[in-house]
């Protein structure tokens, strides 16, 4: 019944292509016919149906841009596979049965063509079937096909979420073993100093305290105290150089002092003779007319009337 209809609507689709000429031409034979026609003499009827056959044809062209219903055949390939099988296996079912569907129909469009083998193309056509049905069955063993059903960007959120948090996890159980091995590491050496400091000894030495390795092994504390140096057996091996630079620097002390107390003779020394110059230097002018006139100056200094009349 449905191929029917298609058919009939094919038919009138095509019409215009097959009878075109006398289509148009009682067409046009009415058009002309309508225009001479005074809007007097153009009756009621008439213009009904003009309107109705407008309609018609404005139906037939929005029929002409309808998609063709779907092949009957096609939509038993679908039905005709189990919904009993998985996803992917019936995507697998249903690759398998269009290729074979597509090869039914291309057939009988090949067989008129020129050098055409019916044979060889069914050969040709079953070892591809093969070849795609182990193809597809490969990829439903390695999990292609699975993929195409699931979210791939929630799936790889949740995914990267999920590392991420493992990871948070696995940090934070090892920062929470480093704290509680330095927590019991320093409540050992408060222990030891209150020890030490109910014990009231006068004078306390500083002594190594040994810890036992069950409380930080297996830490990273483990490496900071196996690469400390013993300083206490540094400054014993080292008293006598200590010693011997007490020594140098009372020495240099002493040196130095030495050299400022020369400093201030030699000071003393050389204002004593720069006084003694001086004096030498001043007894030498009394004969020259320079010392007489500075003597001059100072016994009569100068009054107000003579720097006026000097002026």
């Amino acid at each position: 019944m449905t191929q029917g209809v298609s058919e009939g609507r094919i038919h009138l689709g095509s019409s215009p292509k097959m009878g075109g000429s006398c289509d148009l031409g009682h067409q046009e034979g009415l058009q002309s016919r309508s225009l001479h026609l005074s809007p007097q003499e153009q009756s009621p009827d008439r213009q009904d149906k003009s309107r109705s056959w407008r309609r018609a044809s404005m139906k037939e062209m929005s029929r002409r841009k309808s998609l063709p219903a779907f092949h009957q055949g096609i939509t038993e390939l679908s039905r005709s596979i189990s919904a009993n099988l998985t996803e992917s296996k019936r995507l697998v079912a249903l690759l398998l049965s269009s290729f074979q569907f597509s090869v039914q129909k291309l057939e009988p469009f090949l067989k008129d063509t020129e050098g055409f083998s019916l044979e060889s193309f069914r050969a040709k056509a079953s070892s591809l079937s093969e070849e795609l049905k182990h193809f597809a069955e490969s990829l439903e063993g390695n999990g292609t096909l699975q993929k195409c059903f699931e979210d791939s960007k929630g799936k790889s959120s949740d995914l990267s979420l999920e590392t991420s948090v493992a990871e948070m996890k696995e940090y934070i159980t090892k920062f929470s073993l480093e704290r509680q091995s330095w927590d019991q590491l320093l409540q050992y050496y408060q222990k030891e100093a209150e020890e030490i400091i109910s014990r009231g000894s006068a004078e306390t030495k500083v002594t190594e305290v040994e810890v036992e390795p069950a409380t930080y092994l297996g830490s990273s504390q483990s490496e900071v105290l196996n690469t400390k140096p013993d300083y206490q057996k540094i400054l014993q091996n080292q008293n006598k150089v200590f010693d011997y630079m007490e020594l140098v620097m009372d020495e240099l002390q002493g040196s130095v002092r030495q050299l400022h107390a020369f400093m201030d003779e030699s000071t003393q020394c050389l204002q004593k003779v720069s006084v003694q110059l001086g004096k030498r230097s001043t007894q030498q002018l009394d004969p020259s007319p320079a010392r007489k006139l500075l003597k001059l100056q100072l016994q009569n200094p100068p009054t107000t009337h003579c720097s006026k009349s000097c002026q």
